[in-house]
């Protein structure tokens, strides 16, 4: 694979962090912007009290609220906005390495010193050769126009039983990213994006296990984004641009991606947060649909959730509770 150049992308969140000193000094500089936010909140509430009421004085006589020159109304209305606007950014920072072609980020990602990922390493492509879906499939996507690449997250702490938590915290950041830009987003189980019943989005999350806790998740993300046809047998796909007519660059499509993603990532504790959004949003969540078993029984249920394994849980219509493992059922 070509040598990982750095990604140079206008927001500061997408700088790349090169050592254990850097991440100090980014955490640092999070302390310090959040003691300065404190600060000119409080400052504005002072100005505002002010402003909203008469101060009297000995004689009785009072002043009419003050008047604000420009540069108070710059701390009062500018001030704080910028410097949450830079918490954000410095929160959101992940190490990214960027390929002009690889086969696949996550066998890229499997093939690096594990030593050399840190969490919310990125690894992104512009043109993904052999890009793999789930249990061997192949995922389709034009060069230079779509998203491909693989987050690599640490958890740290999380229980293995709670693998899933990655997986709905994945899903959901990418669903909440598609749906900025249209509406009718689902999640597929396990993990695919769906806006109706076309496929917009395809996820791969591997895990590595460290004892009894999750060490490594390698999670491969594809978007279509500005993707105009497709040519392969899939049968079902969909892009932005064929659901807008709008084409959206890649630089802003990253940027809106790795924000959803780290705000998701930071709830991966909360198993019962995660799995409430990711019910509450999962495709055909209501009604009774056709499914059909890996052995090919065709039958009639509803969804009753998703056990603690990631299992898709069924409700037949003979009220008989059918509990099911990837590739074990498939929607007709």
């Amino acid at each position: 694979a070509a040598a990982p150049k750095t990604l140079q992308l206008q927001q500061a969140r997408r700088m790349a962090l090169t050592n254990n000193s850097e991440i100090t000094k980014t955490y640092n500089e999070i302390l310090l912007k959040e003691i300065q936010y404190t600060e000119a909140v409080k400052e504005i509430k002072a100005k505002v009290k002010n402003l909203t009421s008469f101060r009297w004085t000995p004689l009785l006589s009072f002043k009419f609220p003050e008047q604000l020159d420009m540069s108070e109304e710059y701390d009062l209305n500018v001030k704080p906005l910028n410097l949450q606007t830079e918490i954000d950014v410095l929160r959101h920072k992940m190490a990214m390495m960027e390929y002009d072609e690889l086969d696949s980020t996550n066998s890229e990602a499997a093939r690096l010193p594990q030593e050399e990922l840190r969490d919310k390493t990125v690894i992104l492509t512009y043109r993904q050769s052999a890009g793999r879906g789930q249990v061997g499939n192949r995922w389709e996507s034009e060069p230079g126009r779509n998203l491909s690449l693989t987050a690599v997250l640490r958890p740290e702490g999380l229980p293995a039983a709670e693998q899933f938590a990655v997986s709905m915290a994945v899903a959901l950041a990418t669903r909440d990213f598609v749906a900025r830009h249209v509406e009718g987003c689902s999640v597929k189980w396990p993990n695919d994006i769906y806006v109706g019943d076309r496929k917009i989005s395809g996820i791969l999350i591997e895990h590595t296990m460290l004892g009894a806790r999750v060490g490594m998740s390698l999670c491969g993300i594809g978007v279509n984004v500005n993707q105009r046809r497709f040519l392969s047998d899939a049968p079902n796909p969909v892009s932005l641009w064929q659901l807008t007519g709008r084409e959206l660059p890649l630089g802003e499509a990253l940027e809106q991606l790795l924000g959803c993603l780290a705000d998701r990532y930071r709830a991966v504790g909360d198993y019962a947060s995660l799995e409430s959004d990711f019910l509450r949003l999962l495709y055909r969540r209501e009604g009774v649909h056709r499914w059909e078993s890996d052995g090919g029984e065709r039958f009639e249920a509803s969804i009753c959730g998703v056990d603690e394994f990631g299992r898709l849980v069924l409700l037949d219509a003979e009220g008989r509770r059918r509990v099911c493992g990837f590739k074990e059922v498939r929607y007709l």
